[in-house]
This record gives structure tokens, C-alpha cells and sequence, in this order.
């Protein structure tokens, strides 16, 4: 299982097509209320600059393999 945690401001066009995208697949969930554990260390991993590769998302094929 992994935690993806998304942040976008509305504003970004791509932003908002590629969060549409991963919860359209069914694959990924809304969480609302408080995050649990493993979504605040995945929170904090995010916000620390660690980079964590890149995610092609030019398709749903391309998404999904960059993201193993």
C-alpha cells in the first residue's frame, strides 16, 4: 500500500486534471477528517524535500508504471 498525499491550490489546470485522474481510476480514495499515522509520515517525507522520483502522468499506463 502506498500513501499519496496531493496538494494543489485550484488554480493549476494540470494539477487538477492529474487529481481527477487517480480518483477516477477507482485505485485511489478521499480521506477526509484527520490523517491517520502513515498519511502524516507521508506528509512530513513529502514537505522534507526528499525527492521521490517522478510521475509520468502523460497517460494512465505511463502514471501507473512510474509510480512502482
Amino acid at each position: 500500500m502506498a500513501t499519496v498525499t496531493i496538494t494543489y491550490d485550484g488554480h493549476n489546470s494540470k494539477a487538477r486534471w492529474f487529481h481527477d485522474l487517480l480518483f477516477s481510476t477507482g485505485l485511489f480514495t478521499k480521506k477526509e477528517g484527520k490523517p491517520n499515522a502513515c498519511t502524516m509520515a507521508a506528509i512530513k517525507e513529502a514537505k522534507s524535500g526528499k525527492y521521490a522520483g517522478t510521475a509520468d502522468v502523460s497517460s494512465m499506463e505511463s502514471m501507473m508504471q512510474s509510480m512502482q
